[in-house]
C-alpha cells in the first residue's frame, strides 16, 4: 500500500469514528465501542506504515537524493563543486557590510566590491560577498516554489551575459525532424535532419527599495537578520511571480503566460467549477512521459472544490499532507501547492498540472547594495 492510499484509509477511519462519536450523545454501546477501538486499531497500524515509508524515503534521499513516494524531489541545479571556503569579501556579516556601505570602512574592503561593478560604488551599489549572497538564495530557495523544481544553470564566469543553447524542435508537424519507420532486413533505410531551434536565455535585473533607519544599521546582527529575511522573501516573490505570470519583457517569461507554445488549456464540464473529471482530463491530456515530473499549482479560491473531490469508488483525489513529516498534500497522487499567483477561480489557469523540469533558470551575478540619504534616491 502506498503513501497515498493509507493516508486515505486513515481519514476514512477517522471519519467513521467521528460518525460513531455523533451518534452516541446517550451514551456508547458495546457494538459501537468495539468498533470505534477496531477503528482506532486500523489507524494505528496506519501510523506505523506511514512510518516506515517515511523512513525508507528518508534513507532513500541519503541514498540518491530522491523521493520514494513523493514527486517533489530537489531541483537539477548544474552547478560545479567550488574549492575551499567561500568569499567573504574580509566580512563577518551581511549587516557588517551594510554597516560599512552606510558609513564607510577604514580597512578598505568596499574597494573590492566595488571593483567588481561596472558602474560606480556609489550610483551602482557594491557586489554583495558571495558567501552571503548565495546565504540569501539558499534561504529564498526554501521557500521558492518553482526554483526547487526547475532546471537551474548557475552563473558561470560571464553571469550577466547571454546564454545560447540548442533543442529540438518539437513544435507540430516538426518532431525534432526525425523519420521512424519500421523496416525490413536489408531494405533502405529513411533518411531523417533533426531539426534544431535556437533557445537563447537573456539577463533581467530585478530591483527593490527599501526606507531603513540608521539605528537599525548600527547593529550589524539584527541587521543582518532582519535585512537577510526581506530580501529573501523578497526575491522569491518576485522571482515565483515572474516565472508563473512573467510576459517576457523585462523580466523571465512565465509557463502560464500566452507567450508559452507548450500550454494546453483543458475545458471544464462545468464552467466556473473543478470537478474530478476535469482533473482526469487534465492529466489526459499531459505528456505521459511528463507524469512522474509533474505537479499541481493551485488557486488558493478552489481549495473549497479541490477538498470534495471523489473518484468513483468514493474516495478522496485530494490528500492533506503534513509538512512537519516532509509529506506533500497530493491530488490524484501527485503533489499539490497552493499559491496566490494563479488565476482566480473559474478563471483560465487556475489549476495548472506543470512538469518544471522543463523550465529554465539562468542565474545571473549577485545581490548589488546601495545606500544614500537622498529623497530621490529611487
Amino acid at each position: 500500500m502506498n503513501m497515498q492510499e493509507l493516508l486515505q484509509k486513515r481519514a476514512k477511519a477517522i471519519k467513521a469514528q467521528e460518525e460513531i462519536m455523533s451518534k452516541a450523545a446517550g451514551g456508547l454501546t458495546a457494538e459501537m465501542e468495539k468498533n470505534f477501538n477496531d477503528l482506532q486499531q486500523e489507524i494505528n497500524e496506519c501510523d506505523r506504515q506511514i512510518k516506515m515509508l517515511e523512513q525508507v524515503d528518508e534513507n532513500a534521499k541519503k541514498n540518491y537524493g530522491g523521493s520514494v513516494f513523493g514527486n517533489s524531489g530537489p531541483a537539477v541545479h548544474i552547478d560545479p563543486v567550488k574549492d575551499g571556503a567561500k568569499d567573504n569579501g574580509g566580512f563577518k556579516s551581511l549587516g557588517e557590510v551594510l554597516h560599512a556601505i552606510k558609513y564607510g570602512d577604514k580597512k578598505g574592503r568596499l574597494e573590492n566590491l566595488k571593483a567588481q561593478n561596472t558602474a560606480d560604488g556609489a550610483s551602482g551599489g557594491y557586489l554583495i560577498p558571495e558567501q552571503f549572497s548565495d546565504e540569501l538564495l539558499m534561504v529564498g530557495e526554501k521557500r521558492s516554489l518553482i526554483r526547487p523544481f526547475a532546471l537551474v544553470i548557475p552563473a558561470g564566469e560571464y553571469p550577466d551575459a547571454p546564454i545560447n543553447m540548442p533543442a529540438l524542435d518539437y513544435t507540430v508537424g516538426n518532431e525534432g525532424g526525425v523519420t521512424v519507420k519500421w523496416i525490413e532486413e536489408g531494405e533502405e533505410k529513411p533518411e531523417s535532419n533533426a531539426s534544431f531551434r535556437n533557445v537563447e536565455l537573456k539577463p533581467k535585473e530585478v530591483a527593490g527599495f527599501i526606507t531603513v533607519t540608521d539605528t537599525l544599521l548600527r547593529n550589524a546582527p539584527a541587521s543582518s537578520t532582519i535585512f537577510g529575511q526581506l530580501l529573501s522573501n523578497a526575491i522569491v516573490r518576485a522571482e515565483d511571480r515572474a516565472f508563473i505570470n512573467g510576459n517576457g519583457i523585462g523580466k523571465p517569461l512565465g509557463f502560464a503566460t500566452n507567450g508559452n507554445g507548450g500550454k494546453l488549456v483543458v475545458q471544464r464540464e462545468t464552467a466556473g467549477k473543478v470537478t474530478t473529471n476535469d482533473v482526469a482530463n487534465m492529466m489526459a491530456a499531459f505528456p505521459p512521459e511528463d507524469i512522474p515530473d509533474s505537479i499541481f499549482l493551485a488557486s488558493s479560491t478552489i481549495l473549497a472544490d479541490l477538498i470534495k473531490l471523489q473518484d468513483a469508488s468514493g474516495r478522496f483525489v485530494f490528500v492533506q499532507g503534513d509538512l512537519t513529516k516532509g509529506i506533500p498534500t497530493t491530488l490524484m497522487g501527485m503533489p499539490l501547492f497552493l499559491t496566490g499567483m494563479n488565476a482566480s477561480r473559474g478563471n483560465t489557469g487556475d489549476l495548472q498540472l506543470v512538469n518544471l523540469k522543463k523550465y529554465l533558470i539562468k542565474d545571473g551575478s549577485g545581490i548589488y547594495i546601495s545606500m544614500s540619504e537622498h529623497v530621490k534616491f529611487t
